[in-house]
């Protein structure tokens, strides 16, 4: 998405100040912790590495004053050779009107529209991603108001979002043909980060009322946590535009913030409640469920494959309940055991993500 700060803002500010620069990620070193984590057992994909910054809105960047009386506040900050910049400010406090917009500045990237008072209700503050390693924050506030944002961590990113070659190229797009039947239950599918670094697939859930609750399901192994499920950002309608791209996808709808309702470690399921309703235009559904403890006659994965575009994959063949982890059959068991997939796969990023059943 192109810059989306108004023009009469953006040719009011003066030069944005010097760029507050951290380390970059050592990727090959970060890739080794990753694959040794993951080999101790399921978790999240880790996506970036928090890089700790001590400051406020009076100690980094630089204020001044618009023509119209709002106050206005902007930094850069740097971490060379990273794919994507995000934010976390553990302390926030915005007021009613305030605007926090994000861009790359070399006009690569840029939030779809500004974070505001409300994505600060839990008393701080996370950003979505922008692309490229230099980011430009640029905080408006109405006269008169007041402000506070203590920077906790740049979160650089050392794993790119999108951009080929991502995924297992047999996975499906959830725009091909194949999909053709199951466009409500993967409008219910999204991709989810938390804590700036890490993140999972999981969906949308109807409650037995219909009355559209936003509560969203995940794995327990994903990690959501009462200590970090504020730090959750979903996006909906991450997906290849066309059949076959497994990448170009926009990450324009999102939204910010959850509060845990239950956890069950031992099924490894998460219920969060998002902090708002999706926004109606994006066209998000909510997907049903079956508390019956049997086997399904086939399944469907709709997911996000290593945090890239949806994917959606077949199993044609009955599912088995399982014991966690494990082939073989047990009545009493608390999984659904997908043999093997006839169509596409799944795999780290896919965590968290719904299992339909033929119904």
């Amino acid at each position: 998405a192109a810059f989306a700060l108004p023009p009469a803002i953006a040719t009011a500010l003066p030069a944005p100040p010097a760029a507050v620069t951290v380390k970059g990620p050592e990727r090959k070193a970060l890739i080794a912790e990753d694959i040794a984590r993951l080999a101790a057992g399921p978790g999240p994909v880790r996506m970036a590495v928090g890089r700790p910054v001590a400051g406020d809105l009076q100690t980094l960047g630089a204020w001044s004053t618009l023509p119209d009386g709002r106050q206005a506040w902007q930094a850069v900050f740097r971490a060379a050779t990273a794919e994507h910049l995000s934010l976390s400010f553990p302390e926030a406090t915005l007021p009613m009107g305030a605007e926090l917009w994000l861009e790359s500045t070399d006009g690569g990237h840029a939030l779809s529209r500004p974070l505001t008072h409300a994505n600060a209700r839990h008393g701080e503050l996370w950003t979505p991603f922008v692309e490229g390693d230099e980011l430009r924050a640029v905080l408006v506030i109405p006269a008169g108001t007041w402000a506070h944002l203590s920077l906790g961590q740049v979160h650089a990113g050392y794993r790119p979002f999108g951009a080929p070659p991502p995924q297992g190229s047999c996975n499906i797009d959830v725009v091909c043909p194949e999909s053709e039947g199951w466009e409500e239950e993967i409008a219910a599918a999204a991709m989810y980060g938390m804590g700036g670094d890490y993140w999972c697939s999981g969906a949308m859930l109807a409650n037995a009322s219909g009355d559209e609750t936003p509560l969203f399901a995940t794995a327990d192994h994903c990690g959501v946590r009462s200590g970090n499920v504020a730090s959750m950002i979903v996006y909906w309608n991450y997906q290849s535009e066309d059949c076959g791209d497994l990448s170009g996808g926009r990450t324009d709808d999102w939204q910010t913030g959850a509060s845990l309702r239950a956890r069950i470690s031992e099924a490894d399921w998460t219920l969060v409640e998002l902090d708002d309703a999706p926004d109606p235009a994006w066209q998000v559904s909510w997907a049903g469920w079956d508390r019956r403890d049997q086997a399904t006659q086939s399944a469907v994965a709709i997911h996000h494959p290593g945090t890239d575009e949806k994917a959606i994959s077949f199993e044609d063949d009955p599912t088995r309940v399982t014991d966690a982890y494990s082939d073989g059959a047990n009545a009493a068991g608390t999984h659904i055991r997908v043999i093997d997939w006839d169509l596409g796969t799944t795999e780290g990023g896919s965590s968290g993500s719904p299992l339909f059943s033929e119904d």
